[in-house]
């Protein structure tokens, strides 16, 4: 079954009915096979062999565009859609809301790593040896696979969206511990470069300190009350 249509009428209707008024502008969905920004990225990270998979099974978000796989937006069922989609939106909320730290907070490795690595490269060239030695053990820090707490952040409040959802729907206690036990896996394994690997940052009242802190909590549940078109 195709599923495209539906989901882009329901992402619409979350968007345009329940979000107007927090969004300084409006969300745009786009396949992502047809962009080639994301195109360049992705043949980077596969050249890399860092990421092979990201143009046919990874959604992205910058600024206010969510680019979404072309194949997977046909095949993804209205509510594991809508799932993606709000968690997406969280994202770009956090963005808008944070504009001057959310990007270096997230993606230190670019925004932080990659000009302290220059900056050591032209101390050094000009002989300035401690300051350089700083400089790049700093890059080091942000590149190498350490513990990420501004990625931590930003994931799980995204995450805490599926949470949410499950308990709207009464999913029982064994459904929520595995739930909660896959995020955990995406955030401290290679899906996430090892965003945070530390254990006692996934205790429960970790997860319902990010649920209480959902910045749409309640239009998520109107919507999925009154508008959600399910198949």
């Amino acid at each position: 079954m195709d599923y495209k249509e539906v989901n882009l009428v329901n992402a619409n209707k979350f968007f345009t009915e329940h979000l107007n008024k927090k969004l300084l502008k409006p969300i745009k969905i786009v396949e992502k096979d047809s962009d080639p920004l994301m195109k360049a990225i992705g043949w980077f990270l596969g050249a890399l062999r860092i990421n092979t998979r990201f143009m046919s099974s990874y959604i992205t978000t910058i600024g206010n565009t969510i680019y979404f796989p072309k194949e997977l937006m046909s095949t993804i069922n209205p509510k594991r859609f809508m799932e993606t989609i709000i968690h997406e939106t969280v994202h770009v909320l956090d963005a808008q809301e944070n504009k001057l730290i959310y990007k270096p907070s997230y993606l230190p490795e670019l925004f932080l790593g990659l000009p302290l690595l220059i900056l050591s490269i032209i101390l050094f060239a000009l002989k300035y040896w401690i300051i350089g030695i700083v400089a790049i053990l700093l890059a080091l820090v942000c590149i190498l696979p350490t513990p990420k707490f501004g990625r931590y952040h930003w994931e799980m409040r995204a995450y805490a969206v599926s949470l949410l959802i499950a308990r709207d729907a009464d999913h029982d206690e064994w459904f929520i511990t595995q739930l909660k036990s896959w995020i955990k896996g995406q955030l401290k394994t290679s899906h996430y470069y090892f965003t945070m690997p530390i254990e006692s940052f996934y205790k429960d009242e970790d997860f319902d300190k990010y649920i209480s802190q959902i910045p749409i909590k309640e239009e998520i549940k109107s919507f999925l009350k009154n508008d959600f078109i399910n198949l």
